[in-house]
Parts: C-alpha cells; structure tokens; sequence
C-alpha cells in the first residue's frame, strides 16, 4: 500500500527581501518552495525577476515595507517564510576601496 504523505512546502508562501534578479528566489523555486513576491529598489531587476521565476517583483526600498503588506501576501499560508540576501554593492571590493556606503545602515536597521 502507498501512503501519501503531505508536502509541507505545499501549506508555505516565501518572500525574498533585497531580491535583485531572483537568484535566491530562483533556487527555492527549483526546491519546491512558492515564492509568492521579491522586493529591490532596483527597478531595473523587475523584467528579469518576474521572467525567471514567475513571482512578482515590487519596486520598493525594504525599510518602507509595512508589515500589513507583508502579512496579505502571506494571506492564509501555515508556512510563512522571511527571507533576504544582504544587498552586495556596499561590501564589494569597488565599494570598500572608497569611503563608507550609506547602506550599511540597513544592517543596523531594527524596526
């Protein structure tokens, strides 16, 4: 007799913070997770984000995002899933050689 398990990604929704083209968001799409949205203020990553993963893309910098935006994505999902690539341009070697980037403060940024 077969016995059917569930899938405990099925009942789970992902969000990718600081998503750029998708490259996270593209890897647990391949691992079976449903990512429901990526956020960048990169406007230039939309075509690529939404054409290579099937999710959408929402222009918007990270420290505006409400977190009533973030739960109504999520909607009923029993699994909700958090997650985001720290941005690279401020820790790039170009970076690093000029003076301190304005974005690090995202790094201390608890709200």
């Amino acid at each position: 007799m077969k016995t059917r398990f569930n899938n405990p990604l099925q009942d789970s929704k992902v969000i990718d913070l600081f998503c750029g083209i998708g490259g996270l968001t593209h890897g647990l799409i391949q691992e079976g997770f449903k990512v429901v949205a990526g956020f960048n203020i990169d406007s230039s990553c939309k075509f690529a984000y939404e054409i290579n993963n099937g999710s959408t893309f929402y222009n918007k910098d990270v420290e505006l995002i409400q977190k009533e935006e973030i739960n109504n994505l999520f909607g009923n999902a029993k699994t909700k899933i958090l997650v985001g690539c720290a941005p690279c341009q401020p820790f790039s070697r170009y970076t690093l050689k000029q003076k301190r980037d304005e974005r690090w403060g995202l790094i201390y940024s608890l709200k």
